[in-house]
């Protein structure tokens, strides 16, 4: 009788597991951008403002930046951190940086091709 909750442990170790497992391909799979994306490389970051190349762009009131895990972070986390990174930029209708995505090797190869 006691054999039951050990195998029933077993098999629900065994199905977690086997989640796990089925959901690290989805990981490592590129993410989709919105059409009117830009590429660019961040250079610099701070005081609400971004440079991207070699033009500064403001931050919009409510920027999103999404970090390489795809990650939302805060502007002051990325402050300094990044340099010459290949990124995609949204604008928002007043041409202040609306969404920022900090690619990954992966996704900047992809775009080289």
């Amino acid at each position: 009788m006691t054999a039951a909750p050990a195998l029933r442990r077993l098999l629900a170790v065994f199905a977690v597991l086997a989640t796990w497992g089925t959901s690290l391909p989805a990981l490592a799979q590129l993410r989709t951008f919105p059409a009117n994306t830009e590429v660019g490389k961040l250079s610099a970051i701070g005081q609400g403002w971004v440079r991207i190349g070699k033009t500064d762009f403001p931050l919009a009131p409510g920027v999103q930046i999404r970090n390489r895990q795809n990650l939302i972070v805060l502007p002051m986390t990325v402050a300094g951190e990044y340099k010459d990174q290949p990124v995609r930029v949204q604008w928002d209708a007043q041409g202040q940086v609306w969404k920022l995505w900090l690619l990954t090797e992966d996704e900047a190869q992809a775009l080289a091709k």
